[in-house]
């Protein structure tokens, strides 16, 4: 009975594959071939270095684009300029003659840099356009004197708590959050925020951060 029911399926299968090509029908929308993080960008040569995985343990590879290459940011198209070290990138490689991916990508979407600090915000100075971030040492252990940073906010930070967006002045005490530095021209991380994200508050019955506390994103962050 049982192998009776799977050949059926699979007959289903086989008529809808065909029918949807006699049909003319678009094929299904291929997803990115694979995601990871721009170590390296070469304007004039127009090539990224993509690092995939984690820095202890990571492949990279080369890729080109051109002036054919789709780019996106945000749901918006963006130029080449858009393009920096330590952005999250989401790479769709064009395809050959045969359908082979190749080594020029058709599509590159990008994002921000994964956030860099994550701590508790002990301190919002309004006035001086400061937030004070209590978090423990890289490396340390739990009941080490904690690390105390601060952290400029600029104009153009993005402040967001819950999925909205909030001003520094919204900014509550006490709540976890994690800030993405912005860069300067030589791509190394500043004192400046570029992006503060302040997680829900913690559940008194369980001591743990609400669903909308951030996490790696690892999924497009534009997908139709």
């Amino acid at each position: 009975m049982g192998a009776r029911v799977l050949s059926a399926c699979w007959l289903v299968v086989a008529a809808t594959l065909v029918i949807g090509e006699v049909s003319g029908a678009p094929p299904r929308r291929r997803t990115y071939d694979f995601m990871g993080v721009i170590e390296r960008v070469d304007t004039a040569a127009r090539t990224l270095v993509v690092r995939i995985g984690s820095k202890k343990n990571a492949d990279r590879e080369t890729i080109r684009y051109d002036a054919d290459t789709e780019l996106v940011r945000a749901r918006k198209p963006v130029d080449a300029s858009a393009i920096r070290s330590q952005m999250r990138v989401w790479v769709y490689l064009r395809e050959d003659a045969q359908g082979k991916p190749t080594g020029i990508a058709r599509r590159l979407t990008l994002a921000d840099p994964y956030p860099d600090i994550t701590g508790t915000v002990t301190a919002v100075d309004v006035k001086a356009g400061t937030v004070q971030i209590t978090r423990q040492y890289p490396g340390g252990k739990s009941g080490d004197r904690p690390q105390i940073l601060t952290v400029r906010v600029s104009r153009d930070t993005v402040i967001t708590m819950e999925k909205r967006s909030i001003k520094l002045s919204d900014i509550p005490l006490g709540r976890r959050c994690q800030i993405t530095s912005a860069r300067g021209a030589d791509d190394k991380t500043t004192s400046v925020a570029a992006k503060i994200t302040v997680w829900k508050a913690m559940s008194p019955q369980s001591g743990k951060a609400g669903k909308h506390a951030p996490v790696g994103e690892e999924s497009e962050p534009d997908s139709d």
